[in-house]
């Protein structure tokens, strides 16, 4: 029998992971989450390649510059389980980003290229509430699926150029603002640190022609607006 594809095996371990924190159901309390989220980050190596790419156009001929990628807006859905003052989470946070240069080439027509970035983070996480049910300080160990794809004026459909796995953590102060008895919002300003780092040798390469054999750490400081179902605590 086939092995699953690596994506299908962790979604299906994260479900696996629900079900268990829901089998507990009798002793604490489960609640799903989603919401969205945007993390800021900057890296000086990532910035000074695409300077180098808008620089390498002859004058007026690039129309719309490649601007920086300083910004992940994301997608979050997941479950959460608490046991008086702690609790524990599981989830996913799909976080994407595109940027777009277009110029004139030697016909006179508007060509472009399109970079857009994919991250999926897996996640498992524990969460301790600081003596009531409003404040709390916790952080997570995820699995990330890292890519960026590339098309251009002419090309039929994108094609990977960096496809990457790696590891991250999340850390945040939670602050859970009483709801209506069915549904909480939670506010979570969060630092994110990139463990492994990213290799984007092809990226660079499609920039400049001359891959940088360097990695890149995309460490974050940003905010999730989430919202909370079920019970409050």
């Amino acid at each position: 029998m086939p092995a699953l594809p690596l994506k299908t095996r962790y979604v299906f371990l994260l479900f696996i992971w629900i079900c268990c924190l829901a089998s507990f159901n009798s002793f604490g309390q489960i609640n799903l989450i989603t919401g969205v989220s945007i993390g800021l980050f900057q890296n000086d190596n990532f910035d000074r390649e695409i300077d180098n790419y808008n620089q390498s156009f002859s004058t007026n001929q690039l129309t719309t510059e490649l601007k920086p990628i300083r910004s992940l807006l994301g997608f979050n859905l997941g479950a959460r389980s608490k046991f008086d003052l702690i609790a524990f989470e599981a989830g996913i946070i799909m976080r994407f980003q595109n940027s777009n240069s277009e110029w004139n080439d030697q016909n006179n027509e508007i060509s472009s290229n399109k970079f857009s970035l994919r991250s999926n983070t897996y996640y498992l996480g524990t969460e301790i509430f600081l003596g009531s049910s409003i404040l709390s300080l916790g952080g997570n160990l995820g699995y990330d699926n890292f890519k960026i794809k590339y098309s251009t004026t002419g090309q039929d459909s994108a094609q990977n150029l960096d496809q990457q796995n790696g590891w991250s953590s999340r850390f945040f102060l939670g602050i859970n603002v009483p709801g209506n008895g069915s549904t909480q919002l939670v506010i979570r300003p969060f630092a994110e640190v990139d463990w492994t780092g990213k290799s984007l040798d092809n990226f660079f390469d499609v920039l400049s022609n001359s891959p940088a054999s360097q990695s890149i750490n995309f460490n974050q400081f940003g905010i999730s607006l989430l919202l909370s179902n079920g019970g409050q605590y």
